[in-house]
């Protein structure tokens, strides 16, 4: 949400929809990208993302609650990660660790992922 200032045009809080032009050339760029993805890995990555486009469109329209942003991006990464089958594997040795059991590899996947989407929705302009 847009909130004004002294130098804004709007007198009221308004959507921004920031994500749509993310999300449009995200789109674009998969369209143009699909012939070269053997593995249908840009439809999982597209999916995901759609999740997140939806919750953040409806978020910007009418709000939403945090409890349901947490849940919609949960979803998210889960899709990317059954879908298209990128992992951590494997901690190369870490504190004498190597391979990973399957469910720690999700898990531990999307544990960073979920980090890595609150680093850039903390990090704003304003």
């Amino acid at each position: 949400m847009d909130k004004p200032n002294a130098r804004s045009s709007h007198k009221e809080k308004t959507p921004t929809l920031g994500g749509f032009s993310f999300f449009v050339s995200l789109v674009f760029t998969l369209f143009l990208l699909r012939f070269f993805d053997n593995d249908n890995v840009g439809i999982n990555i597209l999916s995901g993302v759609g999740v997140l486009f939806f919750v953040g469109l409806k978020d910007d329209l009418v709000g939403v609650n945090p409890s349901t942003k947490i849940i919609g991006q949960i979803i998210a990464t889960l899709m990317l990660f059954l879908g298209t089958g990128l992992k951590i594997t494997t901690l190369d040795n870490f504190l004498g660790i190597t391979d990973i059991p399957y469910w720690l590899s999700i898990f531990m996947s999307c544990g960073m992922m979920m980090m890595i989407v609150k680093l850039l929705q903390s990090y704003r302009w304003y």
